[in-house]
């Protein structure tokens, strides 16, 4: 019987951990030898996909297509807007952590969450989207300056963090080498954001990442996330500050090994879509 194809809501693609992954997830669904397609959600900035991938975007001709597609929502839309028959839900953060509204899920809906750490799924898919030729640790950088990074984190005053800070956007630094230059000159990267791509960048760059401030998520939380806490400092005290240097080469392995299986677990995800949705 001939596998259904698949067709991801998202954004265009951009420097969103959780969008980049919505687009790699289609990515690597084509390269396997399955049907995917892109539905853009929003504006954005040209180009809205990644001119590396093979990410096809759904034409509007082309409804007919979605009758026996499987729709992959990301947690941020709420409801079913394109009427899919056969819809996945993954969750790329708590529900209602972005935009404080619920899925609306279906008790039909399968249910797929990016970590073991964010809710209780039919199955998880973890896809590290660290570019791995541009964020490594060498040994020779000199580290001149410290970062900081808000984010999605909550800052009531910055008063627990040192000053003069440079100061992470979400225009600057501009492109993927632009951060991981900055962050191989970069000894600390503040972050009030403690579940975000950037802090694991900034490891695998050789620099410290400090979480401080107060976050949805702790420490706990981040410990039973795939990747772990290496090379993460819970504030600046010389011990956290210790046990983050020493630990740092654990989360660098383990985003290698992540990155290196990704298309195993998305043969799984595949194997589990197809037989869940038989019955619909």
């Amino acid at each position: 019987m001939k596998a259904r194809s698949y067709t991801i809501v998202t954004p265009a693609y951009g420097k969103s951990a959780g969008v980049r992954v919505l687009h790699t997830l289609c990515h690597e669904l084509n390269e396997l030898g399955f049907v995917a397609k892109l539905v853009l959600m929003g504006g954005g900035v040209p180009p809205h996909t990644n001119p590396k991938f093979n990410t096809p975007c759904l034409l509007k001709q082309e409804n007919q297509y979605l009758d026996e597609s499987i729709v992959i929502y990301p947690e941020v839309i709420s409801g079913n807007p394109l009427g899919a028959k056969n819809v996945v839900r993954y969750i790329l953060n708590r529900e209602g952590y972005i935009n404080g509204q619920s899925m609306g899920s279906e008790e039909t809906d399968f249910i797929l969450s990016y970590s073991r750490a964010f809710v209780k799924a039919h199955q998880t898919l973890f896809i590290p989207v660290i570019d791995l030729n541009e964020f490594r640790f060498e040994e020779d950088s000199v580290r001149d300056q410290n970062m900081l990074w808000i984010g999605k984190g909550k800052v009531e005053d910055l008063s627990g963090v040192p000053k003069g800070l440079v100061g992470i956007t979400s225009n600057w630094p501009e492109t993927p080498r632009d951060m991981a230059i900055n962050f191989k000159r970069t000894k600390f990267l503040y972050s009030f954001d403690f579940m975000s791509s950037i802090n694991i960048e900034a490891v695998m760059c050789g620099a410290v990442a400090v979480l401080v401030g107060k976050d949805k998520w702790g420490r706990k939380d981040l410990e039973f996330f795939e990747l772990g806490v290496g090379g993460f400092a819970f504030g600046d005290s010389p011990s956290e500050i210790d046990r983050a240097i020493k630990s740092r080469g654990e989360q660098i392995d383990k985003v290698r090994q992540y990155t290196s299986e990704i298309r195993e677990r998305v043969l799984n995800f595949v194997d589990a879509t197809q037989s869940y949705f038989k019955k619909y």
